[in-house]
């Protein structure tokens, strides 16, 4: 349920920002539909083809990112985050704890749910050191770029910072005119892989519960639950409301209690197999 409607939050946020900047005229369902129809190719397909496009998907992000973030750092005044560099510790680690931070790490709850598809699970733990760390330090530069550019005070009065930041980078000798284009672009590729790792992962785990019903089916029911919460008439501040709440419960719970709990059950579990061993031996 927690991935269902967040997945349809955040489609709803999409469709919205490309309606602003790209496609003005064309409804914001139809935007909708076509991110979902995609999606749900990618999702029947199974965890292979998932697998194949986040490669290639990869490859073709990383190198405008870099670019674009090289360049931004001219267009950039350092001395903007002299009041982040004095912040005490104390309220960094506070502000840890707030649902926008949670929500910066939207997903990670996915590579739980990875986990049993690997041929090799022990791999699994290091690469989500790897990923978690790479989104940090991603997240990282990006917001001290953004905080660089306009100052603490104007970005809380931007709709869209990062995007404004990237409209305001000239390249000279480009044929790419409007670069938050491009950021867009890049952003709709993350949409399109996260609605259809969420209808995957909803298909698998409400066919794995109910034990019913095929796998389209369940790809089809979870697409249509996503379309019903994406063109619920929200506000935009209620939307982002039920975002923070929704990171806030279940981001915390994945980020920090599950580890938690899951470590618990392997020693439990350890400990019954060692008695069980034991007893066998006798």
């Amino acid at each position: 349920m927690k991935i269902i409607f967040f997945s349809g939050l955040e489609l709803r946020l999409f469709g919205e920002i490309v309606g602003e900047i790209l496609l003005e005229r064309t409804p914001h369902p139809v935007i909708y539909a076509v991110v979902l129809l995609t999606g749900a190719c990618a999702a029947y397909a199974g965890i292979e083809a998932r697998a194949r496009m986040a490669e290639i998907i990869l490859a073709i992000m990383v190198l405008p990112v870099v670019i674009l973030a090289m360049i931004a750092l001219l267009n950039s005044n350092f001395p903007n985050l002299q009041p982040i560099l004095i912040t005490p510790p104390e309220t960094f680690v506070f502000a840890m704890m707030r649902p926008e931070f949670v929500n910066y790490f939207t997903g990670l709850e996915f590579i739980w749910l990875a986990f049993p598809f690997l041929d090799n699970p022990r791999n699994g733990p290091k690469a989500a050191v790897y990923v978690t760390a790479a989104v940090g330090v991603f997240m990282a530069v990006t917001v001290a770029l953004t905080l660089a550019t306009f100052g603490p005070d104007n970005v809380l009065v931007q709709d869209w910072p990062v995007l404004k930041m990237m409209d305001m980078i000239a390249i000279p000798g480009v044929l790419i005119e409007r670069q938050e284009a491009l950021v867009l672009s890049i952003w709709m590729l993350s949409v399109f892989m996260f609605s259809a790792a969420s209808l995957f992962y909803g298909a698998v785990l409400g066919q794995g519960i109910v034990k019913k019903g095929k796998h389209l089916a369940w790809v089809i029911g979870c697409a249509a639950a996503v379309f019903c919460v994406a063109v619920f008439p929200f506000e935009r501040d209620r939307v982002f409301y039920l975002m923070d709440r929704v990171s806030m419960v279940s981001g915390l719970s994945f980020l920090f209690g599950l580890p938690i709990l899951l470590m618990v059950a392997a020693k439990l579990r350890g400990v019954k197999q060692r008695k069980g061993d034991s007893l066998e031996l006798r």
